[in-house]
């Protein structure tokens, strides 16, 4: 979960839900695998419940698209070529394939993990963490190729 709030909040739904489903619970005669039973019952409800909050919240996700004023106005320093940097950079960014941007920009900029972005972008971890490498490596590239015309 992205923040101590929202996992309480999924921990209280799922309680709620338990509670509500209580009779659907099977009792055994068994005290021990009633135990194990109802743990298993509680954490598939949690997990069930924590993959409909990332659901919910991936239709919330807005894919806005980055203005190149965006990181200029935040940048710390007055140097021209640092402004001209972050053009660049956005530019760049915009050049990315859509799986490569998306992944990266949820990455990178929002902050989820690849299990997340896996989930919402409905791709493996594996894409995801692929997807990210390549956009890494393809911006990296691009950057020495800004840096080498500058010096010329």
């Amino acid at each position: 979960m992205e923040d101590y709030q929202e996992a309480v909040s999924v921990t209280n739904d799922s309680f709620v839900k338990a509670f509500l489903r209580l009779n659907q619970f099977e009792i055994d005669s068994n005290n021990q695998i009633l135990e194990l039973r109802f743990r298993g019952w509680l954490r598939r409800i949690t997990v069930n419940e924590s993959i409909d909050q990332i659901r919910k919240r991936k239709r919330e996700t807005k894919f806005e698209s980055l203005h190149e004023n965006d990181w200029i106005d935040q940048a710390s320093t007055d140097q021209a070529d640092s402004k001209l940097l972050y053009k660049e950079l956005i530019s760049y960014m915009k050049e990315l394939p859509p799986s490569y941007q998306k992944v990266f920009n949820l990455y990178v900029i929002d902050g989820f993990s690849h299990a997340e972005i896996a989930i919402m972008l409905e791709i493996s971890v594996g894409t995801s963490k692929s997807n990210l490498s390549r956009a890494k490596d393809f911006l990296q590239n691009k950057i020495v190729e800004f840096f080498e015309t500058k010096k010329s």
